[in-house]
């Protein structure tokens, strides 16, 4: 039949093709119907029984991954709560004794100009009488040696009251407990609760496989172990900071109160001298101390602070058993290739792994903030530095001049007793030295306390004071728990 219909030249449908194709056969209908549905039953079970092994497998992935973003969180929560108790710390520790920037200046300007003003008047009388020593008045001489000790007795007690005041507040910060003993227990506790939450995220994620969003989460995991090593490389450097700073200040204090309670003795020696010369010897060697001790205080307390602030800082290592180093390279390197895996990965990566790229906004927020940070205080260490040096040298000049001065006044008496105009010429020469030593002290002491003042008035108007900056960087950190829906509130277990 299909032979006849070609030869005739009539084209057959497809439909028409197929029918006479079964009827030459002898096959059904329905037989050809059921066996297309046999061959689709078929396709559908192999294409069923392929896929349903990856379901189970993509569920567990999924699983794994909100698993460790529970104990990616809770690292995250730790990591802050550790960096908000030492930056508070700081500011408490930082703040010091009340007024004392004001206090301190001005009363060792008020004794500076009690011993410029006897000085004055005990070389306006000798001036009087040089030619003639022995009509110089006993009774200015006294005048002038007794405002001179007044100067004295208030400079000594300006070191006792800050000396005093630095044991009232290290007191009041031990009952408080915000002493630098027990800021250093409370931070390598939390740091500990860290470290846990950090061996938890380890721990499981080495029982994961190598996915690409596992691997993003282990970036992470190790971008939080390295900030929680910036973290002690920090607190390390305010705990030493503040323990050498404190220590250091006090020996400066007592020194330079050691150094007054001399010259107040001398200055008694003087006017017991005014009855009998034979004091007035002791009263130079009294003299000579002072100025030695002057001589060494600055250098001593710069040298002190350096020493104990290496001590304190290998200390902390030493406690952790750690080496502290900065990780600032570090945590770039990480962030970049943190960037990249979130960049590379797909749709469905990018899903298991959660709010990546919020995370990843909360590090660069940070890492922007902390250069921030680090360089306003380094512009502000670099002015107290300039600061500290300019106040050794000048510290140096004035006391390498009283101490000519007082060697003068000791050559007078020894060499020179018998030698009443020598005697006179030397004691002179060694007053004329110490009214302008003295001088140039009170000019410096109120050239810095205004310049201190300008200086304060400009951070305040820019924002830069300390308190200021390390308050930004704690904003910071409620802004990241934002971010990341973290709950903002003060831990429980905090001392400050």
């Amino acid at each position: 039949m299909l032979g006849c219909i070609v030869v005739s030249g009539v084209k057959p449908t497809m439909l028409e093709f197929f029918n006479l194709y079964m009827a030459r056969c002898h096959i059904r209908r329905s037989q050809v119907i059921a066996l297309l549905l046999c061959l689709f039953c078929s396709t559908s079970s192999s294409l069923a029984a392929v896929s349903e092994p990856d379901q189970p497998e993509r569920q567990g992935i999924a699983q794994e991954c909100t698993e460790l973003r529970v104990l990616l969180k809770e690292a995250a929560v730790r990591s802050i709560d550790l960096e908000r108790y030492y930056l508070q710390y700081t500011l408490i520790a930082n703040d010091g004794p009340k007024w004392r920037w004001l206090r301190y200046p001005v009363l060792q300007n008020t004794g500076a100009s009690c011993s410029l003003s006897g000085h004055i008047t005990a070389l306006s009388e000798r001036a009087k009488n040089f030619e003639s020593p022995q009509n110089v008045s006993k009774r200015v001489l006294k005048g002038a040696r007794v405002t001179g000790l007044i100067g004295n007795i208030v400079l000594a007690s300006s070191s006792g009251i800050e000396l005093g005041s630095n044991g009232l507040w290290a007191l009041k910060n031990k009952i408080h407990k915000n002493d630098p003993g027990t800021a250093k227990r409370i931070f390598i506790q939390k740091l500990h609760g860290l470290d846990e939450s950090l061996q938890l995220l380890d721990k499981r994620l080495a029982q994961c496989g190598t996915e690409p969003s596992v691997e993003i989460i282990a970036t992470e995991s190790k971008l939080l172990r390295i900030y929680r090593d910036w973290n002690v490389y920090e607190f390390a450097q305010f705990y030493a900071d503040i323990k050498s700073r404190q220590s250091s200040n006090s020996l400066f204090y007592a020194l330079n109160e050691g150094a007054n309670c001399a010259e107040a003795v001398a200055y008694i020696l003087l006017l017991k001298a005014l009855k009998g010369s034979v004091y007035a010897g002791p009263s130079s060697i009294c003299s000579l101390i002072d100025d030695c001790i002057s001589l060494v205080n600055a250098p001593v307390r710069n040298v002190a602070h350096n020493i104990l602030y290496k001590f304190y800082f290998k200390k902390v290592g030493s406690e952790l058993h750690e080496t502290l180093y900065n990780p600032k390279e570090a945590v770039a390197a990480e962030c970049v290739k943190l960037q990249h895996q979130v960049a590379t990965a797909d749709r469905e990566t990018l899903e298991l792994v959660g709010q990546v790229d919020k995370r990843l906004s909360t590090y660069s927020l940070y890492n922007s903030k902390y250069e921030d940070y680090y360089r306003k205080t380094m512009s502000h260490l670099r002015y107290m530095r300039r600061i500290a040096l300019q106040g050794n040298e000048a510290g140096i000049t004035l006391s390498t001049g009283s101490l000519a001065s007082d060697i003068q006044g000791a050559l007078s008496y020894y060499p020179f007793r018998e030698q009443n105009k020598t005697s006179n010429a030397l004691g002179f020469s060694g007053a004329t030295t110490a009214a302008v030593v003295t001088g140039a002290n009170l000019y410096l002491n109120t050239r810095w306390l205004f310049r201190s003042m300008l200086y304060t008035a400009q951070l305040k108007r820019e924002h830069r004071l300390p308190e200021e900056i390390l308050a930004d960087r704690l904003k910071t950190l409620s802004d990241i728990e934002q971010v990341i829906n973290l709950p903002s509130k003060k831990p429980a277990d905090s001392q400050l």
